[in-house]
């Protein structure tokens, strides 16, 4: 495909049913244009924020996701640019919120306030991309250049690159344990480090915490493997590998309802 700028989205809806109308990218319209967006995490506060839209704003909602109540309120909420949107928009967003946005000759990047989930800055080509994960950068031959801060908003167009950080936002990060302990990438580098190094010393300090006395180490499910080796490290205990589960099927738990998750891993067949 041609052009200068894309994005794209290829996680499920994490708030919200398994509909149409909540696959991303959004589209939202306001005095700016279209904006096209890409959301990772959760919005607590949605539901009054969509009663907001729609009395500020008059605005109509075909979807039932916290990501089109954000669309909405990037593409309406008034200001010169972006950072000035932001600004007022990050002060009614509550909860976790990785973003990529879309204009005609723009691209916009912001994290949450909290640095609940990840997003990293790449270049590739000559040009910048974005990821929740620098392992998607390598996968795309791309240069890591750096995490985004939180509450970092970052606006690249013809011009350039140019950064802006919310003045409250958290002075230390406060991302979600669970991008550490499972959901990325073991070959990602979050908050300055790279998570498989961190689970090897999540698995040490499991065993400093917690010693028992055992023959063998055996990381369940496979994503636990770099704990797993940690622990037997510390423990001076010998690791091994366990089937429990093909580890080619995939995670089963991502699939939007509970039929698709028994189908995956082959529950449905034996009924």
């Amino acid at each position: 495909m041609r052009g200068h700028l894309a994005i794209a989205h290829t996680r499920y809806s994490t708030t919200g049913s398994n509909r149409r109308q909540n696959a991303q990218p959004l589209l939202a319209y306001g005095p700016r244009g279209a904006i096209a967006l890409g959301h990772n995490g959760n919005v607590i506060n949605a539901l009054p924020l969509r009663e907001y839209c729609r009395e500020q704003y008059n605005s109509v909602f075909t979807g039932t996701s916290d990501s089109e109540v954000i669309a909405e309120l990037f593409a309406k909420t008034p200001g010169d640019n972006w950072f000035e949107v932001s600004d007022q928009v990050m002060s009614m967003l509550s909860g976790a919120y990785s973003l990529i946005m879309m204009t005609k000759h723009e691209l916009i990047a912001v994290r949450d306030p909290l640095g609940v989930r990840p997003l990293c800055l790449g270049r590739l080509d000559g040009g910048w991309v974005f990821a929740s994960e620098s392992a998607a950068l390598d996968n795309l031959g791309a240069e890591f250049e750096r995490e985004l801060e939180p509450g970092e908003v970052i606006v690249v167009n013809r011009e350039g690159i140019e950064n802006w950080v919310w003045p409250k936002a958290s002075v230390s990060h406060k991302m979600c344990i669970f991008e550490q302990i499972y959901f990325a990438r073991p070959d990602s580098i979050l908050d300055g480090s790279l998570a498989y190094e961190n689970r090897m010393r999540m698995g040490a300090i499991a065993y400093k915490e917690n010693p028992v006395e055992a023959d063998l180490v055996i990381g369940i499910p496979d994503s636990s493997t770099p704990h797993a080796a940690g622990y037997a490290a510390a423990a001076n205990i010998p690791y091994s590998e366990g089937l429990v589960k093909n580890r080619y099927v995939g995670r089963t738990f991502i699939q939007p309802d509970q039929y698709m998750r028994e189908l995956a891993s082959g529950l449905s067949s034996m009924r």
